[in-house]
């Protein structure tokens, strides 16, 4: 037996149509308010000609922001995440950065190494390009893509002892994360969110125990998998259990996360469930969400916090001040996401001090599978550390490059004109299938938000091989967890 989408078609319609409307909306107040800034803040120069660097910034907002003039734009495309990590890592932190000075210590070792605005002004119309051809890619592409795809050629169906299931998913994914405890020295509440590695003596690598990481990924999938199944209707759970459920798994999903302070896991997680709560039909409620962020962002303020005590920067006091604080680093004033300055900073590099890497970065992810324990002289794939140590003189601290970057640091101005156009185009071609193919399937929506909602905003903050070896991963996970509560049917 298995159980069946109560959900009707007419209320899904329904939901759909309201959707779009309030998110027309929304796209003309986000395209006004950039446009505005830019306006704003080009007016500003002739009294502070630093303020050249927030027209940069709102400029490279309104780029991403264009796919929102398609009516048809979906808020769960892949698209979204390019969004989010445009506006943070450009928008919020270049404005952080104008508030903070350029002469201010933690500005110029982080963005700017002495150089003031130079090196930006350099590169930035480079970057811009590389946005706007990435941009453009995206909307030619247009629905074409998946204009052929008019059926879901296989639908999931939960058996009824999915909730079973569930449970030794997450048992899983929990033996996995006291396993990786276990193997970096044992339980230190002292030190409960810091970056774990096992160095080996004489090597320039830390074994970052990637095998028990994937593992622990069933926790998430078991939380997944459980949000699609209430938000399609297959379960008679009542409300309180139901929450209980969630804040159960949902604790679980984020422990080796937070232990091992990789807060950006934490908020892919998140970012997971809504995602999957929209794609089978849920309801969003306004409040739950904000509920929801307000909760996510003391999380990583927490995260932050936690980690500075473990560097050994003391004991911090949990109050309001402390908190912002925290959250501003782990938001803003960090080198995550895509930015201005990092790929500026990159670029100046290449070649004198950076060589061409001529596209290794990306098919040295090929071999990134293989674990140290059977290939102990695996080269290192972090695209990231020798941005860390030459650029930035990291004690092998990984720095990812970003699309742009990369992509100039493989071939140059050629090299990040033909990777924007081409990874537009892919993502809506990703974007476009994938909505076809899941519409309000559950397994499909799992799938989808876990796998490869967030993968454009991997790519463009971090690096093209790791987002895709992430998402394959992932995908790997969530068919064997889904394959295990239910099963596709044609």
């Amino acid at each position: 037996m298995v159980e069946t989408n109560t959900a009707t078609t007419a209320d899904r319609t329904t939901e759909r149509a309201h959707s779009q409307r309030w998110g027309s909306r929304l796209a003309t107040c986000v395209l006004a308010f950039w446009s505005l800034c830019f306006i704003g803040t080009f007016m500003l120069l002739h009294a502070d000609p630093e303020a050249r660097l927030l027209s940069y910034a709102t400029l490279a907002c309104l780029i991403v922001s264009a796919p929102l003039l398609d009516s048809n734009y979906r808020y769960t495309s892949a698209w979204s995440m390019v969004l989010f990590v445009t506006y943070l890592g450009c928008g919020l932190r270049s404005l952080a950065v104008f508030n903070r000075g350029l002469d201010d210590q933690v500005v110029n070792r982080l963005y700017l190494h002495g150089n003031g605005l130079e090196v930006v002004d350099r590169w930035t119309p480079v970057y811009l390009l590389g946005l706007a051809l990435l941009s453009l890619g995206y909307m030619v592409a247009g629905k074409r893509t998946g204009a052929g795809l008019t059926a879901r050629p296989l639908t999931f169906k939960f058996h009824t002892l999915a909730p079973a299931s569930v449970s030794l998913l997450a048992l899983i994914g929990f033996m996995a994360f006291w396993s990786y405890v276990k193997a970096t020295g044992g339980l230190d509440l002292d030190m409960f969110s810091a970056k774990r590695s096992t160095y080996v003596p004489g090597q320039e690598y830390a074994g970052s125990h990637g095998v028990l990481r994937t593992v622990n990924q069933f926790a998430a999938v078991a939380l997944w998998i459980t949000v699609a199944r209430f938000a399609s209707g297959v379960s008679r759970a009542g409300a309180v259990s139901r929450w209980l459920a969630l804040a159960a798994l949902g604790l679980n999903a984020v422990l080796l996360p937070v232990y091992s302070s990789t807060r950006a896991q934490v908020a892919y997680i998140l970012i997971g469930c809504l995602v999957i709560h929209v794609m089978c039909g849920g309801r969003v409620r306004p409040w739950l969400v904000a509920v929801g962020s307000s909760a996510g962002a003391v999380l990583m303020a927490w995260l932050t916090m936690l980690r500075t005590e473990s560097q050994g920067g003391g004991s911090i006091a949990v109050t309001p001040g402390n908190v912002l604080t925290a959250l501003n680093e782990a938001v803003v004033l960090n080198l995550n996401f895509t930015e201005i300055f990092k790929s500026a900073n990159i670029m100046e590099a290449v070649p004198e001090n950076l060589p061409w890497s001529n596209g290794s970065t990306l098919w040295n992810y090929v071999i990134a599978p293989v674990p140290r324990a059977i290939w102990p002289d695996k080269p290192i794939i972090d695209t990231g550390v020798p941005i860390g140590r030459i650029i930035y003189r990291t004690d092998g601290t990984s720095i990812p490059p970003g699309l742009i970057g990369e992509a100039y640091w493989a071939f140059g101005i050629v090299g990040v004109c033909l990777a924007a156009l081409v990874f537009g185009v892919a993502l809506r071609f990703i974007t476009d299938v994938a909505h076809t193919l899941v519409g309000s399937d559950a397994g499909m929506s799992v799938m989808y938000g876990g796998a490869i909602f967030t993968f454009g905003g991997v790519a463009l903050g971090g690096s093209v091989g790791n987002a895709l070896l992430s998402a394959a991963i992932w995908a790997v996970t969530i068919a064997l967890g889904l394959r295990v509560c239910g099963r596709w049917e044609g």
